[in-house]
């Protein structure tokens, strides 16, 4: 199925700045319908050319806003007019924490959909539900994180708010609370876009996920895409695998993440990989993220806080990464995701680095990337570690691996107080080359074995010696 196009959210734009909610719409109301999005409010996202710095002319970070302007009353309640509005309360929502409001927040969904879209409102309180559906052109909009919560029930593993197929949806100003618990793990994901098209997550709180707090995908069985999703001031806590997941099929682009702070999951904190084992790879591209925390990241061994796979041509500006301590991780990983995609041409910024059980930087069968304008301390909390690894090894066993050449590293600058700093960097070729990497104005600090530890063969651009540091 092919996503529905945005038309844009204008009624949003007229709400005031104070008022009260308007009376509870019921299902005798009708909605407006939709205008075109006037093109004042649309911004273009392009994403920088990156085999070194972006050029002057490419769109800085946090250039861009939310597409969907909104209001809110003093008492967090949105202050659109009656036509526009569907309060779930006429549906026959409740929100006392024991009800179950499933059916009552579909209505309500159906009802704003059935008029061409509508914004969806729920009232302060806490709404049990087991799956909400989202349709093209209608909001979920709470009063505020911590005030509306949408809290999961039952044990199906099916997301607790989904959009299939539909563009111009948008979940706002609300907690959405998963059945998690400390160190379990499950497939439960609390809100999963999928082939959606221009799609906002804005002040979300995603809480106790048993597996991804917010997945973004395109189908592998339809072919679909995705793309001009934005993910705006959203927090995510306490997931069983990773925070957010971007899994990519037929290429979708432009999307947007600013303001995301992910908070302890076993997995990775952030995820974008091109494909899955069960969908054909495709290349995970254009799209920008700024402003991002990942804190308590990989808490198994052998993990990772970030991790491009099968990226190209991403941009990750003003970022920290922080207390990825279990055995043997690493605080960012870019490599060839599992159909082997190669991952070239990302551009990481203006980050910094702390508390790490392995390495800081862990490039694999990965080529033509700068990292730039980081600051890392403490690496080696658990394992010897390097700051940067470069390596052409494969992801999965019997896969053709990918040269690791024309990566750039500048300004990075190391500080180690504690940990078992082995070596700078380590140039270790499995069957393909890792040459012509470039390191430039690194701080390399006091590496307990050198700066430099080589494995693989010594041959001349087949091995590791044809690297610039």
């Amino acid at each position: 199925m092919q996503p529905t196009p945005r038309r844009g959210f204008p009624w949003i734009a007229a709400m005031a700045i104070v008022g009260m909610v308007p009376a509870v719409i019921g299902p005798a109301a009708r909605l407006a319908p939709f205008q075109d999005r006037p093109d004042a409010t649309t911004t273009a996202v392009s994403s920088p050319e990156v085999t070194a710095d972006p050029p002057a002319s490419s769109p800085g970070p946090g250039a861009a806003t939310s597409l969907v302007p909104r209001s809110a009353s003093a008492s967090g309640a949105p202050s659109a007019t009656p036509e526009h509005l569907v309060d779930a309360r006429g549906y026959g929502a409740v929100g006392d924490g024991e009800a179950n409001d499933t059916a009552a927040i579909q209505a309500a969904i159906g009802a704003a959909a059935a008029d061409g879209g509508g914004l969806v409102y729920l009232e302060p309180g806490t709404y049990l539900v087991s799956q909400l559906k989202l349709a093209a052109n209608v909001a979920l909009h709470g009063a505020g994180t911590g005030r509306t919560t949408v809290r999961a029930i039952g044990d199906d593993g099916l997301p607790t708010i989904v959009a299939r197929g539909v563009g111009g949806v948008e979940i706002s100003n609300l907690t959405v609370v998963g059945r998690g618990v400390a160190g379990g793990r499950g497939d439960e994901i609390l809100v999963n876009l999928v082939d959606a098209i221009d799609a906002r997550v804005i002040d979300v709180h995603i809480d106790r996920a048993q597996g991804i707090g917010l997945q973004v995908e395109g189908s592998g069985s339809s072919n679909g895409v995705y793309e001009d999703v934005r993910i705006t001031n959203t927090f995510i806590r306490g997931n069983g695998f990773h925070g957010v997941a971007f899994w990519f099929y037929a290429g979708p682009h432009h999307n947007r993440v600013e303001g995301l702070t992910t908070d302890t999951s076993d997995g990775p904190g952030l995820m974008l990989d091109a494909g899955t084992t069960v969908g054909a790879g495709a290349e995970v591209a254009d799209n920008v993220l700024t402003d991002i925390t990942v804190l308590r990241a990989a808490r198994h061994p052998g993990g990772a806080g970030v991790v491009l796979a099968g990226a190209s041509r991403n941009s990750l500006i003003r970022f920290r990464i922080d207390d990825t301590a279990a055995h043997n991780t690493v605080a960012l990983t870019i490599q060839q995701d599992q159909t082997g995609v190669p991952a070239e041409h990302n551009l990481i910024a203006e980050g910094t680095i702390s508390g790490v059980g392995g390495s800081a930087f862990d490039l694999e069968s990965s080529s033509r990337n700068t990292i730039r304008d980081v600051s890392v301390r403490d690496i080696g909390l658990i394992a010897p570690a390097r700051l940067i690894q470069l390596t052409s090894t494969a992801v999965n066993p019997g896969q053709t691996s990918l040269p690791t050449t024309d990566n750039i590293f500048r300004r990075l600058t190391l500080h180690q107080t504690t940990g078992n700093y082995a070596y700078g960097v380590r140039l270790d070729s499995l069957g393909t080359p890792v040459v012509r990497n470039r390191f430039e104005a690194i701080e390399w600090g006091t590496p307990r074995r050198g700066v430099i530890e080589r494995l693989g063969s010594d041959a001349p651009l087949t091995g590791v010696d044809a690297n610039v540091l």
